[in-house]
């Protein structure tokens, strides 16, 4: 080998550049980078529970969104009047219970279940019914 580069053996340590750094995270690093584009928006608490927020359990997305229809179909009930207001709230609790919905199933997805399972577990309640009650 010519040169004065020699290859470092196993457990050798290269020399350091003698750069001199600011204190800190340098350029280019991302150790410190929280969650992408909209990580501004989040606030000091936000980013502090962030790892809980972003789990793959959509569990109490779900029970937020039934007690917010609740809600709405509670405030609407006291002050709808007419047969057109009805009509409105009636469709927005239907947008909300298909966000439900959607939510729901994504759930079931998120936990790995087949869909097929689910209905096999209902006909199988609907045969022990059945057997119960003697009907063929």
């Amino acid at each position: 080998m010519t040169g004065k580069f020699k290859k470092p053996t196993p457990g050798q340590m290269l020399p350091k550049p003698s750069i001199k750094r600011k204190s800190g995270g340098q350029p280019g690093n991302l150790n410190a980078f929280k969650h992408g584009f909209y990580s501004r928006r989040f606030t000091k608490l936000e980013l502090k529970h962030l790892d809980v927020i972003l789990s793959n359990d959509l569990t109490d997305e779900i029970a937020l969104t039934r007690v917010l229809l609740r809600r709405y179909f509670y405030l609407a009930n006291k002050k709808a009047k007419t047969l057109d207001e009805w009509a409105t709230i009636i469709n927005i609790c239907g947008v909300i219970a298909t966000r439900l919905s959607g939510l729901v199933r994504t759930q079931y997805l998120l936990s790995g279940k087949n869909p097929h399972d689910t209905f096999d577990l209902f006909l199988e309640a609907a045969d022990i019914v059945r057997g119960n009650k003697g009907i063929v």
